[in-house]
């Protein structure tokens, strides 16, 4: 939370106040981007004059699905349910049938939350950048969230 405070809103709020400020001046009154707002608004006064990148997808893109795709990794990588059967116990052993069920289903159990987990997440983007944000605030939120998930990519993806 501390990243997303400090680095979100108070750091890039400042980056796009001086883009912004290098794009236009210090001239409050015209509306540098009205060029590229859709016909019908840009018959308003510099309609969403307040740009804001979407925040949400970088916390839905940066916290949520790294976080959820390390963990299944690591699951899927290095299954605890495999050593489950290591007691010795006989194959007549009802505490033996037990653990190979779970050896089954834990595997598919977890595929499966995986799955929702990220379905839910893409549902949240898709519904933050189509209700609330311009696509250009949402693109700038997903190349936000790049800074968190390229170098995660890149713990995953590294041979240690």
């Amino acid at each position: 939370m501390c990243v997303r405070g400090f680095i979100l809103y108070l750091s890039f709020n400042a980056i796009e106040e001086g883009i912004v400020l290098a794009v236009v001046g210090d001239n409050d009154n015209s509306c540098w981007y009205e060029h590229i707002l859709k016909p019908h608004y840009q018959k308003e006064s510099c309609y969403g004059q307040a740009f804001d990148f979407s925040d949400h997808v970088v916390l839905f893109l940066s916290h949520y699905l790294p976080c959820l795709v390390f963990e299944a990794l690591y699951c899927f990588l290095f299954p605890f349910w495999r050593g489950a059967t290591k007691d010795g116990g006989s194959p007549g052993n009802n505490n033996h049938q037990h653990r190979s069920i779970l050896q089954s289903i834990l595997p598919w159990s977890l595929l499966l939350m995986f799955v929702y987990v990220n379905f839910l997440t893409f549902l949240a983007v898709y519904r933050t950048a189509s209700y609330f944000h311009t696509p250009i605030e949402t693109v700038v939120g997903f190349l936000s969230s790049l800074l968190i998930q390229v170098p995660l990519g890149f713990l995953l993806l590294s041979e240690r």
